[in-house]
């Protein structure tokens, strides 16, 4: 058997029809089925009539409507997930603050530290103090290794 496609094999027109989009498929079907309803309608291709290709050839499209169905679907439910979300997130926050209320637990208990919460005796508190600087810096004093030399000068330190 020859490696050399025949000009009307079954190879080649697979080969031809595979590089066409959805798109050109679905105008392609349009133009098949014009042309063989105007130019050999009783006529049949491939053991099927014209109707029989019609009903064939509608599979892909309601495919692609199951489809369409199933993304609208899918974004509804997305909606409702996102809407439970922000429920369920109040639900938690109401849990919290009921935890410390709770005279039996509170802000400073294991409970509320295993729900991923700082107790109250583990908090950080204020602002953090800044270490006071050297006196002649803060005073606006020449360092020793800037006096007399202006700013960029790096002493060598000898």
């Amino acid at each position: 058997m020859s490696n050399i496609p025949v000009c009307g094999s079954r190879h080649n027109l697979n080969k031809r029809m595979s590089k066409y989009s959805t798109t050109a498929v679905t105008r392609k079907r349009a133009q098949f089925l014009s042309s063989w309803a105007e130019y050999a309608q009783d006529k049949s291709f491939a053991g099927m009539t014209l109707s029989e290709f019609e009903v064939k050839s509608q599979a892909p499209f309601d495919v692609r409507k199951d489809l369409a169905d199933a993304r609208t679907k899918a974004k509804g439910l997305i909606l409702k997930r996102d809407k439970a979300d922000i429920a369920l997130n109040e639900e938690l926050i109401l849990i919290a603050h009921a935890i410390r209320a709770d005279q039996d637990f509170g802000e400073d208990c294991p409970l509320y530290r295993s729900l991923g919460f700082v107790p109250k005796s583990e908090r950080k508190t204020g602002r953090p103090k800044i270490a006071p600087t050297a006196p002649e810096e803060a005073w606006g004093a020449p360092s020793f290794q800037t006096a007399g030399f202006g700013k960029g000068f790096v002493a060598l330190g000898w």
